[in-house]
């Protein structure tokens, strides 16, 4: 059991070991069912493109240059563009229906927009109506689940979970006038008895959390939500770095490979379809499998922070010399493009962009995003910040076809030099979040300086807290043995 579920906690107050079971991690692995419907449709779509019989059917067998590139731009974006616009309009319809009938609703919404696709029949103009509805779908789910996680999981286990891709159980929310049907579902989810410190601790711990934001100004508003996340200082600044989190991810290049690595597989030389197709299918299992070797093991032992800045290492190695070579050989423009040691390299260096991408910017913003915002305005919050993610992905999804045909190689020195920019941002703006609670999120964001600065004082902040309360404690054991009549002092 100890070696399946259990982790080392390292928090203020530790939890009981019955915490660490099959139930937390039943639910995380059911709710990132909903991931699964982005993951599908980025896997299928590239390869999609690349096949004879789709290309002749909807008109891509006889474009060529931009003509080509638009079509394919249009036909992968309008997911983007459905999913952007779907984060937007899913907040009031979840605050009208909640969260379990409204993620329903999205699973009948993709299902409609995945038989419009199949009933398309030739009509290019059904297959974008089907994307555009299944991103709706994707982007909505994409902003309800990331928080179910982040709100039920133990500290030491968080980011474990988080990286299952978002899970599904609403805890803040329902404490607000819910508080015993909430600390019913949080008995049950933990397997403690209702009455049990531990989750009296984490019932008195949230609510605590609520009223305290709710005497700063906190409000049901969308516009007073909207004020409190730009105009505090703290709430600002974790809301710009969830922002620019997104926008970085995206700029590493891992959208272009997700929908076009066919087509970059065929530029390095492994021209047929088959072989570029089971090329992409190899990028994908090595990128699901160290996602989830990384997700299990390693991100609440590495943290966000470190894993970040080796992911961005890896991830600059391989866009660099992808961008060389594609340069040497005329990979973009050349129709014999040799099959040598070198273009062997470029299929590996693809290979180890996915295994550095998955133990860094695949997950971690993700669960930034869902751990470090406080209860009351986190919705709001996951709004800018989901609608940032879908907004980055639309750009670039549109805009690789065309910087493959006018800038070629350019464009991995472009993804490559966006991961330089995104290194030095997580090495001075992006505090270590691991081990700490969603509640001490505030004292972490409080504090001035660099990241490094950051956590440190938070973590000092932290231990002289818990060194009070000890202190406290240990002075009431004592007050108590004083006065109590029925305790037995024998002086020497």
């Amino acid at each position: 059991m100890k070696g399946v579920f259990f982790s080392q906690d390292a928090s203020a107050n530790q939890a009981p070991r019955e915490v660490y079971n099959w139930r937390i991690y039943a639910l995380a692995c059911s709710a990132s069912m909903g991931s699964a419907m982005f993951g599908y449709d980025s896997a299928f779509i590239g390869g999609a493109l690349t096949l004879p019989s789709f290309q002749k059917r909807f008109g891509l067998e006889s474009a060529h240059g931009t003509k080509l590139a638009n079509l394919k731009a249009n036909i992968v974006s309008t997911f983007q563009a459905g999913a952007f616009f779907g984060a937007i309009l899913v907040y009031p319809v979840t605050e009208k229906l909640g969260r379990r009938l409204t993620l329903l609703l999205c699973g009948l919404l993709f299902n409609l927009g995945a038989i419009t696709q199949l009933a398309s029949s030739g009509h290019i103009s059904a297959i974008y109506a089907g994307r555009v509805l299944t991103g709706l779908a994707v982007g909505a789910s994409s902003l309800i689940i990331p928080v179910y996680i982040s709100e039920s999981a133990p500290p030491a286990i968080r980011g474990r979970l988080v990286g299952l891709f978002e899970c599904f159980l609403q805890f803040s929310q329902v404490i607000a006038g819910k508080a015993n049907k909430a600390r019913r579902n949080l008995s049950r989810l933990r397997k403690l008895p209702l009455d049990h410190e531990y989750i009296s601790w984490e019932m008195t711990t949230a609510q605590l959390q609520i009223e305290t934001e709710n005497s700063l100004g906190a409000s049901r508003s969308v516009w007073a939500g909207v004020q409190q996340a730009f105009t505090l200082r703290g709430n600002r600044q974790r809301l710009l770095t969830g922002m620019a989190l997104m926008l970085l991810q995206n700029m590493s290049g891992i959208n272009a490979l997700n929908y076009y690595s066919p087509a970059i597989f065929t530029a390095i030389g492994f021209s047929e379809t088959n072989v570029s197709l089971l090329a992409t299918g190899v990028f994908g299992l090595v990128k699901a499998a160290t996602t989830l070797i990384f997700m299990l093991f390693l991100i609440d032992r590495l943290g966000r922070r470190r894993a970040m800045l080796i992911g961005s290492c890896g991830g600059i190695l391989a866009m660099y010399y992808l961008g060389g070579y594609t340069a040497q050989s005329h990979s973009f423009t050349s129709k014999n493009v040799p099959r040598d040691g070198g273009a062997y390299i470029a299929i590996l260096m693809v290979y180890l962009f996915a295994t550095f991408y998955a133990l860094s910017w695949n997950g971690v913003p993700w669960v930034f995003c869902s751990e470090v915002f406080p209860s009351a305005i986190r919705s709001i919050c996951l709004v800018f910040t989901t609608c940032s993610q879908w907004l980055a992905q639309f750009i670039i999804v549109y805009s690789t076809p065309y910087m493959m045909t006018n800038i070629t190689y350019g464009t991995f020195l472009l993804f490559g030099t966006s991961l330089v920019v995104g290194m030095l941002f997580i090495y001075l703006l992006l505090p270590e979040t691991k081990g700490l609670l969603l509640e001490e999120m505030d004292i972490l964001f409080s504090q001035k300086g660099f990241a490094v600065t950051k956590r440190r004082e938070t973590d000092r902040i932290i231990q002289d807290r818990r060194n009070r309360g000890h202190a406290q404690g240990l002075a009431g054991e004592i007050w108590h043995e004083k006065t109590d009549p029925t305790v037995h002092v024998e002086v020497v």
